[in-house]
């Protein structure tokens, strides 16, 4: 007789491994097992459980038979019968039965076997076994089936993939279909169609394979069909892109004409986007060869500005795999930013001509201090570092105060900085629209807060004419609905129109402010533009309003998958591997190959960021020696460029290579502090304009590295890091090893250098790079400048 707690325990195992089994196949995510990461295998793991639960839910019901009847010749109570007879009931109980007999089976025996007699608690009991047992006899060969589905679907699955890919050049693989899948395939069938993306432009033949999740649209999908259909390869698959990689990856042979493979992981949640591309790099580090053709690149979108971090922690150490991040608030502020640059408020200058141009005051206005409003803030805070020009950033917000505390606490070295006594950004408590934006706009006196970097706290501080006579005007609108947006910026218009009237101008461009509303809508925008068009001529309406924000416009081919400022990065990033081989020495016009370009640019995600920021600044120095977009788009811009950066210097020798002289008059490790500062009075002396610009380009990396969070190190931390590599360096002179105290040394201590010249005085920049055993602290900051045209134009890397 088995024992009533034999019977429960069995009953609890068997409904806990029925639920568990049915919460695994419910959820299309990564889940852990006892620490164990279960994923591609959930459906096995699944199965297991619940085999297991059969297996305890079966087992009392067929010990109770083996000793209590008639078992048939052949059969005799044993080990070996017990089990054979547990899987023989797995089937003659409700497969190669009718379910009622086998219920009346599992029923009788149970009544008869539970010592409760024809207690309530029995019947019970009885009956909850009994639903339990109909659970079971339906689930079971559910589960067999799916799983044997799952198989034979992932087999057609990669064999529909590898008929899809025998002859394309090119595979994009979304990882999710959703709204913003369907954009930018949309976008990639209609650059099809006008014959943009196709093997005349040498971009192949494309396929692309849409990854189906848990939440399957069929409305969507579609769509996606009518779409594809008769223009491009394409193929729908329940495999999740990770999969799907690894498919591609182990049909190598089968797909030779395969170049390139990109991924695009664009879902609104971008934690699953992160999470999905992790498990994409995982995948493509299985396999040792993944880094032979195809080229894999993966695009995710996403809104953590430490994921940077953690990609770097993961990816291995020569990864075979391009990683792109996008962060569709900060790619949309430049994309506007590029449209409608800060300088488009300002007058020209040339600082060849004239050193010291007239001082502009540019105020840059955000109404809206959400996601968008602080990324424009950041941004413009390190593009707006240019010649002669004080920048002023005012945000407006009724949680102004809550804000800013938040803010600065994240970026205090940002919100600290001051000029002249004069907080660089200053924040107004405040609704938009409303009577203190108005006496804002108009010049009036205002309630002002700020960060106190001294004191460490909000200060506040009534402030006359926060925006001066002479201020130059850009404004972005983020404050909410696209509605909202367009409605003020409407308004901030005629408010700016009636500023100039006052002012005694009628003329409504005089100063050519810029306003750049944040509008999703498509409607709204058609509106916009209507408006403009109606209201002013097309050309001056495209120097005022510039609305950006429109999804259609972010999910394209160009913006994704072809990322001109990616490329541009990947140029200029070029340029520090050259110096560091020393071709730049050799050759002005010294080129990189691209899988050394793309290698040496994926080896950090937060380079990736400062190479990003940087190449969006190029246009910025050609503003500075007086060349307009139209002289930039002139074959004849490079050379052009090279005659005003060398002046009145004439190099006979190296081809009037600037690049190679500037690199030839670094001094070496053995030079005196005396030594490196002749040198360096004799550069600012013969390249005065590149080491102005290149003196431009590091106020603007600093400004960049405040808005990330960095905070600027003590002298005495950078002498003892000093003094800590020379003891280095002793230690392994004593042991007879090689010398790790210089280039080895030098990156170990990266983040410390960052911070180490995180410093606005060449003086003290110097100093310490002097200090640190760098030869020339200011050299790449200054080849950068000398190859800006080169690097726009795109011959960097061949």
């Amino acid at each position: 007789m088995i024992s009533p707690i034999c019977w429960f325990a069995a009953f609890l195992v068997a409904l806990v491994a029925l639920c568990y089994s049915i919460h695994l196949e419910r959820h299309n995510y990564q889940h852990k097992l006892f620490g164990f990461e279960i994923n591609s295998n959930r459906r096995i793991v699944a199965f297991g459980i619940l085999a297991l639960g059969a297996f305890c839910l079966f087992a009392p019901v067929t010990w109770a038979q083996c000793f209590s009847s008639d078992l048939g010749e052949g059969w005799e109570p044993g080990a070996f019968n017990f089990i054979s007879w547990v899987i023989t009931n797995f089937f003659a109980v409700g497969w190669t039965t009718t379910i009622q007999t086998g219920l009346t089976d599992v029923t009788s025996t149970v009544y008869s076997a539970i010592p409760l007699g024809g207690s309530i608690a029995g019947q019970v009991f009885n009956l909850l076994y009994s639903l339990l047992t109909l659970a079971y006899i339906i689930a079971l060969p559910v589960e067999i089936g799916l799983f044997a589905f799952n198989a034979v679907a992932t087999r057609l699955s990669g064999s529909v993939i590898k008929r899809h890919l025998k002859y394309a050049d090119h595979a994009i693989i979304f990882e999710s279909v959703d709204a913003n899948t369907e954009l930018l395939a949309r976008d990639i069938v209609n650059n099809i169609k006008d014959g943009t993306l196709n093997n005349a432009n040498g971009n192949g033949d494309i396929a692309l394979i849409f990854c189906l999740g848990s939440d399957e649209d069929s409305e969507r999908q579609r769509v996606l069909r009518n779409l594809c259909q008769g223009y491009v390869r394409y193929v729908f698959t329940d495999s999740e892109a990770a999969d799907v990689l690894t498919t591609i990856t182990s049909l190598r042979d089968a797909v030779k004409h395969l170049l390139a493979v990109d991924v695009v992981a664009t879902s609104e949640e971008t934690e699953h986007n992160v999470s999905a591309t992790i498990d994409m790099l995982e995948a493509t580090h299985k396999d040792p060869h993944a880094g032979c053709a195809p080229k894999i690149t993966l695009h995710c979108t996403h809104k953590n500005p430490d994921d940077a971090q953690i990609f770097d922690a993961i990816k291995a150490d020569d990864e075979p795999t391009c990683l792109h991040l996008l962060s569709r608030v900060q790619d949309e502020i430049y994309d506007v930013l590029e449209e409608a640059p800060l300088y488009s408020v300002l007058e020209p200058i040339d600082i060849s001509v004239n050193p010291n141009p007239k001082p502009q005051n540019l105020t840059v206005l955000v109404f809206g201090a959400g996601d968008f409003g602080m990324q424009a803030t950041r941004t413009s805070f390190w593009m707006g570092r240019m010649p002669g020009v004080r920048l002023n950033i005012v945000v407006v917000d009724p949680n102004a105060q809550s804000i800013l505390e938040r803010e600065a606490a994240r970026y205090p070295e940002m919100f600290g900085e001051s000029c002249n006594g004069m907080p660089t950004i200053r924040f107004v408590e405040a609704e938009a629209p409303s009577v203190t934006t108005d006496r804002l706009i108009a010049g009036g006196t205002v309630t002002t807060l700020h960060y106190d970097a001294r004191n460490k706290c909000v200060s506040s501080k009534t402030d006359s004419a926060l925006i001066p006579d002479d201020a130059r005007l850009y404004a972005f609108v983020t404050m909410g609905d696209c509605g909202q947006n367009l409605s003020y910026s409407l308004m901030l218009q005629r408010q700016i129109f009636n500023r100039f009237i006052d002012q005694g101008s009628p003329d409504y461009t005089k100063q050519q402010p810029v306003i750049c509303p944040h509008i999703e809508s498509e409607e709204i925008l058609g509106a916009l533009k209507s408006l403009d068009k109606t209201q002013t001529t097309g050309k001056d309406a495209a120097k005022i309003m510039h609305p950006f924000g429109a999804r259609k416009a972010f999910y394209t081919y160009s913006n994704i998958i072809n990322d001109k400022r990616e490329r541009l990065a990947v140029q200029l990033n070029a340029v520090y591997e050259l110096c560091s081989n020393g071709s730049i020495k050799n050759d002005f016009d010294a080129t990189l190959a691209v899988e050394e370009a793309v290698k040496s640019y994926n080896g950090k995600e937060s380079n990736k960021s400062s190479s990003r920021a940087s190449a969006a600044h190029i246009t910025y120095r050609f503003w500075a020696l007086g060349f307009s977009d139209a002289d930039v788009e002139r074959g004849s811009f490079e050379q052009a460029w090279k005659e005003k950066l060398q002046g009145k210097v004439k190099l006979v020798s190296n081809n009037d290579n600037i690049a190679n002289a500037i690199l030839s008059s670094v001094v070496p490790d053995a030079a005196t502090k005396t030594e490196f500062d002749a040198n360096e009075q004799k550069n600012r002396d013969e390249f005065n304009l590149v080491c102005r610009l290149g003196d431009m380009e590091h106020d603007r990396w600093l400004a960049y590295c405040r808005a990330t969070g960095m905070t600027e190190l003590g002298h005495g931390t950078v002498e003892q890091e000093r003094e800590q590599r020379m003891r280095a360096a002793a230690v392994d002179a004593f042991l007879g090893k090689p010398n790790k105290s210089g280039a080895e040394g030098v990156r170990k201590s990266d983040i410390l250098m960052r911070h180490a010249y995180m410093t606005p005085d060449n003086d003290v920049l110097g100093a310490r790079g002097f200090l640190l055993g760098k030869k020339d602290v200011y050299a790449y900051d200054r080849i950068i400048v000398a190859l800006s045209a080169r690097i726009a134009k795109g011959s960097i890397v061949k």
